[in-house]
């Protein structure tokens, strides 16, 4: 899979419960925002990235890419920002990653697209838990009716 091939989404539409209803992407780790390392790791695996979140679009603006506000009102959880990002995707593949796992793997997209060749899979699974990075092997569009 080539890189131009794919589009990178970070999903920072979260409550933030566990963090005192904080924004989790905006929280600093080691000096930046989790939303910047997560930039900083994905960008260089994908084609483009975008920022998916439902509060605080201009502090992630100023990152520098793409940001779209969740289309439904509340906080409905990674699906409605999958969703969203599928309505945006211009390339064959889409990888989504939630905005605070700053330790994102510098390979991770290859691995994937390394475990997906020669499959029908559509998303990740590890220890039998469906894990919020996906890549989907069909065009985005047709799957957002």
């Amino acid at each position: 899979m080539a890189k131009q091939n794919i589009t990178g989404c970070i999903l920072a539409g979260g409550r933030g419960l566990r963090m005192g209803g904080a924004d989790k992407g905006l929280i600093a780790w080691q000096g930046k925002p989790m939303a910047q390392h997560m930039l900083e790791r994905l960008a260089p695996q994908v084609s483009s990235v975008l920022i998916i979140a439902n509060r605080n679009l201009d502090r992630y603006q100023t990152l520098g890419v793409p940001v779209v506000s969740d289309a439904s009102p509340g906080f409905l959880g990674p699906i409605a920002g999958i969703r969203r990002a599928l309505a945006q995707c211009t390339r064959p593949y889409l990888v989504t990653t939630p905005c605070d796992t700053p330790e994102f793997p510098l390979d991770l997209v290859t691995r994937l697209h390394a475990a997906l060749d020669g499959s029908d899979a559509e998303v990740a699974v590890t220890r039998r838990r469906t894990t919020p990075v996906s890549v989907r092997d069909v065009p985005a569009k047709p799957w957002h009716r």
